[in-house]
This record gives C-alpha cells, sequence and structure tokens, in this order.
C-alpha cells in the first residue's frame, strides 16, 4: 500500500526532474533559473502558456530545445487542481480540496493571523495510524504523495492568496478613482465668488462621499468573510508576496512514513532559491515513527519536528492511538531526546521540538493526567514546549467531545506550573469541517451519491432526458462537484461563501476523455438564435423553467459576490481623503 499509478508527474518532483535531466546528458543548472520564473508566474499552469516566451524572457531564453522538450513530454507544471473551495465564517480559513492527477483527494488549509498565513499540508491519501479521534484515520491508507504534489499545495495556496489580494487591490484603487472623481466633480461645481464657500462645499462633498463609501462597505464587510480577512490582513500591502510564512505537515497522512517525498519536498520549500521559507518556518508531525525521528534532524537539521502523543501514559496512547503499540512510550521519549540532541546545535536559542495533545473531554483532559504529562515532559522543559489542541469535533468520531474551557485552563496551569511551556492552539475552520479530512469525506460522499443516481442510466441518456440543472452529473458537465449541499450554512452569506472553483482543462491533467457526439458549433451571433434554436444546436434538449430560475438565481448570486468583494475600497477611499483634505473619521 502507498504505491499509486501516477498518470502524470509534477514538474515540482525536483528530484525527479533532475534525475531525468542527467539521464538525458542536459545541464541541471538550467532548472533554477526556470523553476524561478515559474515562482514568478503562477498565471502560468501549463507549457502551453509559456509558448512565445522561451525566446522573449531572458530566464527562459537560455533553456535549449531538449530540455523543454523533456519538461513538456514528462512533467506537468500542474498534476493537481483545487476541486472545491470553503471558507470560514471570520474569513480566517481557507480550506480546500485538492484533485490528484488520479482523482484522489487531499485536503490544504489556509489559516490567516494577521499578515501572515499558515498552510497544512498532506503528505498522503488517507492515513494507516488509525487514530481514533481523527477523521482521516477512519480512512485508512490509499497511497502516498509525491514530493511535487506536496509542494503544488503550497503553491495553489500562494496562487490563491496572490489573487484575493490583487482582487482586493483592484477594487480599492477603482473605488478610489471613482471617490476621487466625486469629490473633484463637487469641487468644480462649487466653484464661487468666495474661496470659503468653494471650500465648505468641497468639505461637504467629501464627507457625504465617505459618510456613503463607510455604510456601504460595512454592509459589505457584514456580508462577506472574505472581505473582513482581507481588511485584517493588511488589504494587498504587507508582508510577502503570498503572505505564505509557515508550512506545517499536519493534514492528512503520516509524513514521517512517507519519509523520502517529505524530506525531498520540505527541501523544495526551505531552498533560498526556490520557495526561500526559513527552515524553523516548517514543521512537520508525526504520530512517533522512531526509526526516523533519528534520522530527521540530520536530513533536515533546523526544520521543526512535532510529536502527537495526545496522552501521558502507554494504555491511554493505545486506546486511542492504535500505532502507538508498535513503539512503547519509553523508547518513543527516547527517540525525542535524540532528535532534541540533534537538533539542538541547529537551533541554539530556541525549543527544538513541540509536543501535540487533543483534549478530550473526560478522556485526557483530567487533572491527574495534566500532572502526569507534566511529570514525564518537565525534565526536557528547556526543548520543547507543549501545543494543547481543542478537540475539532468530526462526523466520523462522534464519542469525542471537546474539553471545557475550564478544564483547558486548569490542564495548561499544571503544566505551567511544572515549568512546561505550553501553550492553547487557536481553534479555526471548525464551521467548514476544518478538521483533518472533513472536507474529502464530504466530497467523497458526495461524488458516491453522483455516482449511485448515475448508475441506471449511461451518461448519453442522463443528459438527454435531464429537465434540471442539479440532475446532471457534475463530471459530464465538466465542472467541480461542490461541498455537500446537506450541511446547512451558518448564516445566509454562506451561499456566497461556499463555492467550486473550476478544474484546468482537462488536456492539462488527464487525457480527454473522446466525446460521443461532437458539439455542432454556432457560426452566428447568439442575439440573432431564440432560446430553444440554441439548445437544439448543440443537441440539448430545452432547459425547464425550474432549470432557466435557477440560472437567474445563480446569476443574482454571481452579481452579489462580485458587489461585495467591490466593497473592501473603504479602506483606500478613507485612507486618501484623510491624508488629502485631513477630515478625522
Amino acid at each position: 500500500m502507498g504505491r499509486r499509478q501516477r498518470p502524470i508527474l509534477s514538474v515540482w518532483d525536483v528530484d525527479a526532474v533532475t534525475s531525468a535531466f542527467a539521464e538525458a546528458n542536459l545541464k541541471v543548472t538550467h532548472l533554477k533559473p526556470l523553476y524561478g520564473w515559474l515562482l514568478r508566474h503562477p498565471e502560468v499552469q501549463a507549457w502551453e502558456d509559456i509558448n512565445g516566451r522561451w525566446a522573449s524572457e531572458a530566464q527562459l531564453r537560455n533553456i535549449p530545445s531538449g530540455a523543454r522538450e523533456l519538461l513538456a513530454a514528462n512533467f506537468a507544471i500542474f498534476s493537481s487542481r483545487i476541486e472545491a473551495r470553503d471558507e470560514s465564517a471570520d474569513g480566517a480559513t481557507t480550506k480546500l480540496a485538492v484533485a490528484l492527477s488520479d482523482n484522489l483527494r487531499v485536503e490544504t488549509v489556509l489559516m490567516r493571523h494577521g499578515n501572515r498565513t499558515t498552510v497544512c499540508v498532506s503528505s498522503q491519501v488517507g492515513c494507516a495510524m488509525g487514530c481514533s479521534f481523527c477523521a482521516t484515520g477512519t480512512m485508512g491508507i490509499v497511497g502516498d504523495l509525491s514530493a511535487g504534489e506536496i509542494v503544488e499545495q503550497l503553491l495553489h495556496s500562494r496562487r490563491l492568496e496572490r489573487a484575493d489580494r490583487h482582487s482586493v487591490a483592484a477594487g480599492a484603487t477603482e473605488e478610489k478613482v471613482e471617490a476621487d472623481a466625486t469629490v473633484a466633480t463637487a469641487a468644480g461645481a462649487s466653484m464661487g465668488p468666495t474661496a470659503s464657500t468653494a471650500d465648505a462645499s468641497i468639505e461637504a462633498a467629501t464627507e457625504a462621499a465617505t459618510t456613503s463609501l463607510t455604510t456601504a462597505t460595512a454592509a459589505a464587510i457584514a456580508a462577506s468573510p472574505a472581505v473582513l480577512a482581507s481588511v485584517r490582513r493588511g488589504g494587498g500591502g504587507g508582508g510577502s508576496a503570498s503572505g505564505v510564512r509557515n508550512v506545517v505537515f499536519m493534514g492528512m497522512g503520516e509524513p514521517l512514513n512517507n519519509y523520502r517525498a517529505v524530506c525531498a519536498a520540505v527541501r523544495v520549500l526551505i531552498d533560498p532559491s526556490l520557495f526561500g521559507i526559513r527552515p524553523s518556518c516548517v514543521t512537520v508531525s508525526t504520530v512517533g515513527i522512531v526509526p526516523r525521528m533519528a534520522r530527521f534532524a540530520i536530513d533536515l537539521p533546523g526544520v521543526s519536528l512535532a510529536l502527537s502523543l495526545h496522552a501521558p501514559t502507554q494504555p491511554q496512547r493505545e486506546a486511542i492511538m492504535p500505532a502507538a503499540r508498535a513503539y512503547p512510550l519509553p523508547r518513543l521519549m527516547g527517540a525525542l531526546e535524540a532528535h532534541m540532541a540533534a537538533a539542538r546545535p541547529h537551533t541554539p536559542t530556541s525549543k527544538v521540538a513541540m509536543v501535540e495533545y487533543i483534549l478530550l473531554r473526560g478522556i485526557n483532559d483530567r487533572p491527574e493526567d495534566a500532572a502526569a504529562l507534566a511529570a514525564l515532559l518537565s525534565p526536557h522543559s528547556d526543548r520543547l514546549m507543549v501545543n494543547l489542541i481543542p478537540y475539532n469535533p468530526t462526523d466520523a468520531t462522534p464519542e469525542y467531545r471537546r474539553s471545557t474551557s475550564a478544564a483547558t485552563a486548569t490542564f495548561m496551569t499544571t503544566m505551567r506550573s511544572a515549568r512546561v511551556l505550553t501553550m492553547v492552539r487557536r481553534t479555526m475552520g471548525s464551521d467548514i469541517a476544518g478538521a483533518c479530512g472533513q472536507l474529502v469525506r464530504q466530497q467523497e460522499r458526495h461524488y458516491a451519491a453522483q455516482r449511485a443516481a448515475a448508475a441506471p442510466a449511461t451518461a448519453a441518456a442522463t443528459h438527454a432526458a435531464a429537465a434540471d440543472i442539479e440532475d446532471l452529473p457534475w463530471d459530464h458537465l465538466g465542472a467541480s462537484v461542490p461541498v455537500e449541499r446537506s450541511r446547512a450554512p451558518s448564516h445566509a452569506a454562506a451561499a456566497i461563501r461556499r463555492r467550486a472553483v473550476a478544474p484546468l482543462p482537462a488536456s492539462r491533467t488527464s487525457p480527454e476523455k473522446p466525446r460521443s457526439t461532437p458539439p455542432t458549433p454556432i457560426t452566428m451571433p447568439m442575439t440573432t438564435l431564440s432560446r430553444a434554436q440554441a439548445e437544439a444546436t448543440h443537441g440539448r434538449a430545452p432547459l425547464s423553467d425550474r432549470a432557466r430560475s435557477l440560472a437567474f438565481v445563480a446569476s443574482v448570486t454571481l452579481a452579489a459576490a462580485v458587489a461585495i468583494c467591490s466593497g473592501y475600497c473603504v479602506l483606500a477611499s478613507i485612507a486618501s481623503l484623510i491624508i488629502e483634505h485631513g477630515t478625522l473619521i
């Protein structure tokens, strides 16, 4: 288990690309400028997007044609795609369902803290550890991710952050121009016999424009968590181009069970000529694969290790983490000690390991549990910290409940009294299936329901007989499947917040499926065709009234989303007005 048949290899499998270059007697020195150029051009999704730019771009013109042909024939710039996206109500968390080239799915989570973003990536499809409190643990292991598939999760996240920031900045600029034009028009119209009259008119126009913008934007922020998150992150300014500063391997899978690919991916992330993330800002979590914990500090010096302990005694660990039977607690603590000793030279002034501890009500959050954990870890308090994790409820593990606030506070006090640095992790994404594996489980259930509904008929028969858009199989429509509809939204804005992202064209990720009956192209302008004629030209049955109503609702929703995104303009407008007119708001 763990080996998959991938129809497409990622160009971000740097080791594989390097080996292919060496076998073809091509200079690997051509790869650094290529990767640098791709990182600066996130809009490039496939090699076809570079056509015509190989000679014009300074970083690309020296790459020989043989190298270009090898890359195009064997590697894809993106072998995966964002299939679904979910936003939390406060806009601080975004969860992505990422579809791989063999149609398996993993999760990636973006967690925003001020002007920095942490990306949580997956390392496997499913997980073999079987932790009873984890949604992914109930899936079993399906396969390992390649280094390129891991790196692509960060690329998707960076591109998403960059696009959101640029969208907000563009909206602010456009609205600022309109506001300036309004004030300028008022100023021109107010030109009268005295300067004081003109100044009064300008001041009145400025105040009216500011009040209008403030009111409109307040409503937009209340309706759109994404706008609110952008405001909190500082709009389009500050931080790096993408805002992503930290990467944690705490998504689906046990990273140390996919050791080679994880190490290769981490080296790409911390390479100064590529992503340039500081080693200490990359954290790899493990339930305790002892042999590889000993190698970790040697293979990835300076990279942080997090041990998912979750219980202070061996019987307790075995009860909630079956994999703990393979490595008894004394041996696990010995491996942690060896790791910290090896890692200390690389991080002499900071903690060298983190211990993760999920708090489960009545199971491992009692005062005696805190005392036992403090006794276990206090001898190492100068080299590690403890991260207490509030349990994120999942439908896969309904038997567990989150600890109370009082129990959490008491637990932390006990740990700190033993001089063990202890923090409580901020809970994020509870309203969007934030726990590991939840979104993929929802997607898989939705696909299963779609397949079951479509089973009695072929795709062609379903297409001809369907009277409703919802009746059509999503794969046939070429659109991504939205997040499971059965879960009620938290408020009205959820209809805008929960959206699916269109996949890349099939030719970029997998061989295109042949069409049974190619559609006849429309050669005349659409304005000269009636709806029935256009539908007949495409070989489709006319849509029902309900389908048209759904299309109308979709159009209205899209218009509302565009209007809400533009609400961010108040920041730039108010700042401009303050600077130009000295108005204190």
